[in-house]
């Protein structure tokens, strides 16, 4: 209900906005309220008072949104604004994505050796490095300059991914685990909806604008 709200705000309307917020507001807390009054709960909200673990969730969840926010917007700018076929901009992010992979396993042997914080603080400075050369490099943004980028962002990623979902569950009880993987996932399904009400948006004001 928080997107419906949210995806009506190019609509002007007061209502339309803040009735549904208000809905997902109500019934959040009536989630929260009934959650920690009964003795098992479908989730246990519980485990949000360690705040290493909520710190862990909130630092995933940032890395998915951006994740899902260039997954989105990087292949409509080669198409829209750099004028190439949906064909030509899938094969320049492919090389991230392959980067990615590759990344995974070596920062998971990183987090054996090292702990998480060492390869966790590397992955998270290739990622801000990359949002640094598209926020003030924007007018470089041709198709060579997005893949080798956007390959810098993918290999930081797939290096500490694996890493902060296994850190998060490390500072939890081992009884807890299964309630936290849960909680993990939590964020990542809010924001492939988010993602949904987006591409709707978007192919919304596009034929508007045709």
């Amino acid at each position: 209900m928080v997107i419906v709200g949210f995806s009506n705000l190019g609509t002007g309307q007061l209502g339309a906005t803040a009735i549904p917020i208000l809905i997902a507001l109500l019934a959040l807390a009536l989630l929260i309220w009934r959650s920690n009054r009964i003795e098992t709960p479908i989730l246990e909200l519980k485990l949000f008072k360690n705040h290493s673990f909520t710190g862990h969730i909130i630092g995933f969840f940032c890395i998915q949104l951006i994740s899902l926010g260039n997954a989105f917007l990087l292949p409509n700018f080669i198409q829209l604004v750099n004028h190439n076929t949906a064909f030509l901009a899938g094969l320049i992010v492919l090389p991230a994505g392959v980067a990615g992979a590759i990344m995974g396993p070596i920062g998971g042997r990183l987090l054996d050796n090292y702990g998480a914080r060492k390869p966790v603080l590397f992955g998270v400075s290739l990622m801000l490095l990359e949002t640094l050369f598209f926020a003030v490099l924007p007018n470089q943004m041709n198709n060579i300059f997005i893949l080798i980028v956007y390959i810098i962002y993918m290999a930081g990623m797939g290096m500490i991914l694996g890493d902060v979902m296994t850190d998060t569950l490390a500072v939890i009880d081992e009884s807890e685990t299964t309630q936290g993987i849960l909680l993990n996932n939590l964020p990542v399904l809010s924001e492939l909806q988010l993602l949904q009400q987006s591409l709707l948006l978007v192919k919304k004001v596009l034929s508007q604008l045709i």
